[in-house]
C-alpha cells in the first residue's frame, strides 16, 4: 500500500501505546481511522486526540471487546456501513498476562492472555479478511512480540500466544499469496516498547479474575509492576517509532517487522542452531530480550 490518503484504518487496543501511535500515523497521513478499545475513558481521549492531527479522514472511536466475536462483528459492520471499505487491519490489542512458572500460575491467567492475544487476533482475521477478500486490496498488520519468536521462561502463557500469532499470520500469508489475492500480511514483533502493557489486570474481566492473592504476593505483584514502569520509561523503545516501522513495512509489504533486528535476529540464530543441531533451546528470561 502506497497511498494512504482517504484509506480506511481499523485498529484494536488503539487506546494506548502501540495501537494509539499505529493511529496518529493513520491520521496524519490523512487516513479515515476506526480506533477500538475495551477502555471507554482512554477511547475518547485518544479520539479527541486525533482529532486535532487528522489531515482529512474522520476518526471513529467503538468501545470493543477483541474476545468477543460478535462484537468483532458488529466492528466490521460499522466500519462498512460508514466507509464501505477497510485497507488496513491491525489486530494489536493485547495483554502482558501473569510473570510466574508454569506451577505457579492458574487455569484463569492463560484463559485470560489467550482469550486476548490469541482469540482477538482470529476474531479479527477472521471477519475482515473477508472484507478484504472480496475488495482484493488491503493490508493486516497482527502484533506478535519478540517473544513469538523466541522462548523465555516466566511467561510461558504470553509465549505461547505470540508464537501463535506468529505462525497464523504466516499461513495467512501464505493463503492469500497462493489464491492470488491482493491482501498483503505483516506481523510486528516488538522488543521492550514504552507502553502501559505492564498493567494490563486493569483490564482483567471478572469470568478469568485470578484466585485471591496472600499478602506476599500481593507485595511481589506490587514490586514487579514498578520495576516495570521504570524499566519502560528509562529504557524501552518508544511507541511512535514502531508506528513509523509498521507504515514503512506496510509500503513495501514487508511481512516480519523487527523492532530490534539486530539483537532479535542474533537471538534467533541461536534457537535455530539449537533446532537444527538436535539441542535443547537456549535458556533464556525476559532480560534477555534484545535493546537494539
Amino acid at each position: 500500500m502506497k497511498q494512504f490518503k482517504n484509506k480506511v484504518a481499523v485498529i484494536t487496543g488503539a487506546a494506548s501505546g502501540i495501537g494509539f501511535a499505529i493511529a496518529e500515523q493513520a491520521a496524519g497521513r490523512g487516513m479515515h481511522v476506526v480506533i477500538a478499545d475495551i477502555e471507554e475513558r482512554a477511547l475518547r481521549i485518544a479520539e479527541e486526540k486525533l482529532g486535532t492531527i487528522s489531515k482529512g479522514g474522520r476518526i471513529m472511536a467503538l468501545k470493543i471487546d477483541v474476545t468477543d466475536p460478535k462484537q468483532m462483528a458488529s466492528l466490521a459492520e460499522r466500519c462498512l456501513k460508514e466507509f464501505s471499505a477497510v485497507h488496513l487491519l491491525v489486530n494489536n490489542a493485547g495483554v502482558g498476562g501473569v510473570a510466574g512458572n508454569i506451577w505457579e500460575t492458574d487455569l484463569s491467567d492463560w484463559r485470560w492472555v489467550m482469550n486476548v492475544n490469541l482469540w482477538g487476533v482470529i476474531h479479527g482475521l477472521h471477519v475482515f479478511s473477508r472484507i478484504m477478500q472480496r475488495q482484493n486490496e488491503g493490508h493486516i498488520v497482527n502484533t506478535a512480540s519478540v517473544a513469538g519468536l523466541i522462548a523465555a521462561s516466566g511467561m510461558a502463557g504470553y509465549v505461547a500466544s505470540k508464537h501463535a500469532v506468529v505462525a497464523i499470520s504466516e499461513a495467512v500469508y501464505n493463503e492469500f499469496c497462493s489464491a492470488g489475492i491482493n491482501v498483503g500480511v505483516s506481523v510486528l514483533c516488538p522488543s521492550y516498547i514504552n507502553t502501559n502493557i505492564g498493567s494490563s489486570e486493569r483490564n482483567r474481566p471478572d469470568a478469568v479474575a485470578k484466585e485471591e492473592l496472600s499478602d506476599e504476593e500481593l507485595k511481589k505483584e506490587a514490586e514487579l509492576k514498578a520495576y516495570a514502569k521504570k524499566f519502560f520509561a528509562e529504557t524501552a523503545m518508544a511507541a511512535s517509532a514502531v508506528a513509523e516501522q509498521v507504515f514503512e513495512a506496510v509500503e513495501k509489504r514487508s511481512f516480519y517487522i523487527l523492532t530490534h533486528p539486530q539483537g532479535t535476529k542474533e537471538k534467533l540464530k541461536e534457537r535455530l542452531s539449537s533446532i537444527i543441531n538436535d539441542q535443547p533451546p537456549p535458556l533464556l528470561s525476559a532480560a534477555d530480550f534484545p535493546s537494539q
